[in-house]
């Protein structure tokens, strides 16, 4: 593209941005790439390699964006942008500000002119339409934004901000593969890591913060429960799978109601249960899928051996022939909010935008892998929440 200049990088491509050009440079973003890069990313979630910056030699002061390549990250893009900086800067603080790339599997029907027509390749090797149904394209949009504002006010902080693209955050596997590849190695482990997710039930304007645990910890469950087939017409001949799943699915709900603390948040839910072909004939199995959420440990490990515990001994109480296969699987640890740095960042957004618009938020049973970077750079990590609803709209709904 005219005007941009690429530079090479080990493991990716780069491009260099002169901050003392700031005013040049967010003209730039507005103009060329700025919006149109975001209308590009929401037709086309998870892009590929592609950064822009201005022409010229980069100053002693430089923004480096470093694009890493599909195969870098667990097989999926991974974006790195790190604010370069003096020598006597050295010892100042580093920030991470992340956002997602990926899409999920889901048609866009809004007929809005930057509509998703992208598709992808589900796990099953089908072709889908996927679009940003999880307000990624937002996420992004106000990352590109944020590091725009920050090359144009340079002189005004210190430090080094890295700027993450985080790709299969929706697989909560994303964090943990570019970790994996080398992030906390080949850049500055940040002192502070900070993320933002919309909220489509709250009012645009609006900025929530939640100290402490605020989203859970995710476990999905997959459980083949055996028997032995027959007749639907004579039931003594077989091991029925299907009365000795019914039977778990409400046993499995007692660890939660009657065995774990009261004042422990936790949910298990079985969302899937598939066995038998016609309506006259017992099956040999029965397929049950569960996602478990928590927030403490303690209490994740009495769900999950729980859960195993229930399952087996109904199928022993059933003389069923063979024990249950169980497979636990997109284990996520909770998110939790640094309770100082979260109270520090409410009353600076608070200075900005109002503070009667920065409030405190409950706890949610979603889950997230954001945390894994603070986890594993042992730095202090939050995520905050941000209004998405039109706001007359949000009004005319809660009455």
């Amino acid at each position: 593209m005219r005007g941009l200049r690429p530079i090479a990088a080990a493991g990716g491509s780069a491009f260099e941005l002169d901050v003392a050009r700031a005013a040049q440079a967010y003209r730039l973003l507005q103009d060329v790439p700025g919006h149109r890069v975001v209308l590009e990313l929401l037709r086309e979630p998870a892009p590929g390699s592609e950064a822009f910056a201005p022409e010229g030699p980069p100053g002693p002061r430089a923004l480096r964006v470093i694009v890493l390549d599909p195969g870098h990250g667990g097989n999926d893009p991974g974006v790195i942008a790190g604010g370069a900086v003096e020598k006597d800067l050295a010892l100042s603080l580093a920030s991470m500000l992340r956002t997602e790339l990926d899409a999920l599997p889901v048609e866009e029907k809004t007929g809005l002119p930057y509509a998703s027509t992208a598709t992808g390749v589900n796990p099953a090797g089908q072709t889908v339409p996927v679009m940003h149904a999880c307000g990624h394209d937002a996420h992004m949009a106000g990352w590109t934004g944020a590091a725009a504002l920050l090359a144009r006010v340079k002189d005004s902080w210190r430090g080094t901000v890295l700027m993450i693209g985080q790709p299969a955050e929706e697989t909560v596997q994303g964090a943990k593969a570019m970790i994996a590849d080398g992030l906390l190695k080949r850049f500055p482990k940040p002192d502070f890591s900070v993320a933002v997710h919309d909220s489509s039930d709250a009012p645009a304007g609006k900025v929530y913060f939640v100290p402490g645990y605020g989203m859970a910890s995710v476990d999905s469950v997959d459980l083949t429960i055996f028997g032995r087939g027959g007749h639907g017409a004579k039931p003594n001949t077989t091991v029925d799978p299907v009365v000795i799943a019914a039977r778990t699915v409400l046993a499995i709900q007692t660890l939660v109601s009657r065995e774990k603390d009261p004042l422990d948040p936790a949910v298990v839910t079985v969302g899937s249960i598939h066995g038998g072909t016609r309506y006259n004939i017992i099956p040999d199995e029965v397929k049950l899928q569960l996602t478990v959420r928590t927030y403490k440990p303690e209490v994740r490990k009495l769900l999950l051996e729980g859960i195993e515990r229930i399952a087996k001994a109904e199928a022993a109480s059933a003389r069923a022939p063979k024990e249950p296969e169980i497979k636990f699987s997109e284990h996520q640890d909770a998110t939790y909010n640094d309770p100082p740095v979260t109270q520090r960042l409410a009353v600076a957004i608070g200075k900005q935008i109002g503070a009667q618009n920065v409030l405190e938020a409950r706890p949610e049973m979603v889950a997230e892998d954001f945390g894994e970077f603070g986890k594993a750079a042992g730095a202090p990590s939050v995520l905050l929440r941000v209004g998405a609803a039109e706001p007359s709209k949000y009004e005319a709904s809660q009455k």
